[in-house]
């Protein structure tokens, strides 16, 4: 436990000195954020009982190496799914059968287009951030999750979503800082919330 919080103020401040220095409008703006579930009750995207045995395994093999398990989470998952080459149409196609029917829907798939879209230039950076080698955990699973989660909170509907100031300062940070850097730091802050 004591790991994973020195690798994440080591992250956080790799991520507020490497990262804002190239935005530094929105260096401030991370203050009084909260965690996106408690603004926007958005689906699930992941069956729990897929998902659980798949972390419960990891952890048991990698515990006392928390970047490298959160990465191969990501990965081993999206793999699971049948992601195991993040495209459009696949990612388009299970969240079709998962929100057949739903309003968020549409929101999902304009996240999908447009994470997909990131993966090239962005997915490298989510690399260096976890200091691995591609080989170890390849972190554009971790990007591309953490992307489609980020994408559909800006784009939370109406009915949806909790009204307060601080709900409000979150969702005008995902949408005025909507540069790529800026999201990694907001993601990661928000992996940090558990």
């Amino acid at each position: 436990m004591i790991k994973a919080v020195v690798v994440s103020i080591v992250i956080y401040f790799f991520f507020s000195n490497v990262i804002f220095a190239q935005d530094p409008a929105c260096k401030d703006k991370l203050k009084n954020i909260l965690p996106m579930e408690e603004c926007c009750d958005m689906p699930d995207l992941l069956d729990e009982k897929m998902v659980i045995p798949i972390i419960a395994d990891l952890e048991k093999k990698y515990n006392n190496t928390p970047l490298l398990l959160e990465c191969l989470i990501d990965q081993e998952i999206m793999k699971k799914i049948g992601l195991e080459k993040i495209e459009k149409a696949s990612a388009k196609k299970l969240a079709q059968g998962l929100l057949k029917g739903s309003p968020w829907l549409a929101p999902i798939e304009a996240a999908i287009d447009e994470c997909v879209d990131r993966i090239p230039k962005f997915a490298p950076v989510y690399q260096k951030s976890y200091n691995l080698p591609k080989e170890k955990c390849d972190a554009q699973y971790a990007f591309f999750n953490d992307c489609i989660e980020s994408v559909a909170f800006s784009k939370c509907l109406p009915q949806n979503w909790t009204t307060s100031e601080k709900c409000e300062i979150t969702k005008k940070f995902v949408v005025e800082c909507q540069n790529d850097e800026a999201m990694i730091k907001f993601t990661d802050m928000q992996r940090n919330f558990f």
